[in-house]
This record gives structure tokens, sequence and C-alpha cells, in this order.
């Protein structure tokens, strides 16, 4: 079986999103692109998935992720896979409880947004991402706010 991007060497953008997708599977991402190229935008917001393979991390060099309007309770440790080229993270309307600790390496992240989660605490990894330009957290059940913002 071929991933959706394992079958297209070229493909830079991928826009899955509205769909009913309960797992992306392996091939969702490229493997040693010898072309040079790689999946740079990956969208799969408003679907049904509860999480994200850590292939979508590790084998990548994406630069945009939106998994908005999903069933997320957590993000892979991984993610600081993409701390080289991670730029924007969309991650509204889930379940997520926490992040990892590994969100704080994401050294080119100018923009995140959790809004509509079920954070309880202060996601303090963010505050030591200098590029961070953009946080949007609101309606979550956050009982303090951050010690240090900006």
């Amino acid at each position: 079986r071929v991933g959706v991007v394992n079958g297209c060497p070229l493909l830079s953008r991928v826009d899955l999103s509205r769909n009913r997708l309960k797992r992306l599977g392996d091939g969702t991402v490229a493997k040693g692109r010898p072309q040079g190229g790689g999946l740079v935008s990956l969208n799969v917001s408003h679907n049904e998935l509860e999480s994200l393979p850590v292939q979508l991390f590790a084998e990548s060099q994406l630069v945009e992720l939106n998994a908005s309007h999903n069933r997320l309770s957590a993000l892979p440790d991984e993610v600081d896979k993409l701390a080289e080229t991670l730029e924007v993270l969309e991650l509204d309307y889930n379940k997520l409880r926490g992040l990892p600790e590994s969100l704080g390496s994401l050294g080119r992240l100018r923009y995140i947004s959790l809004n509509h989660n079920q954070l309880r605490s202060r996601p303090a990894m963010l505050a030591g991402i200098p590029t961070l330009k953009s946080w949007q957290c609101g309606f979550n059940p956050i009982e303090a706010a951050p010690d240090q913002i900006g």
C-alpha cells in the first residue's frame, strides 16, 4: 500500500481536512525523499483523529501542521524532531490535557493555537521559545495565568 505522500514525491502541501479520518497511516509522510523536497504543510483538521503518528514528526520537515477539530488527547514527545522546521501549530478543539515538554524545543515556532482544549495549567515550556509571536489558549479550564508572558 502506497502512502498519501510516498506515492507523490514532489507533493509539499496536503489537505485532508473535513473527512472522517480516524487514523493517519505511516505513509502519510514521505521517507528519505531524494529530490530534497518534502511535505511542509499538512491540514488534517475537522476529522476524528485520536492520535498523530510518531512518523509524522520523526520523518517529515513540516513547517505548518493543522490538527484542529479532532479528538487528540496528547501529542507525541517526538514533536521535538520538528525543532528546525515547524513554525505554525494549530490544535484548537481537541481534548488535550497537557503538552509534552519537548514542545519547548521548537526553535522556529511562531504561532501556536490551543483554544478549546482541556488544559488545566499553563504550558510553561512555551515561554522559552524565542520565535513565538502568537499563542492562543482561550477556552481552557486553566486555573492560573502564566508567571511569565513574553
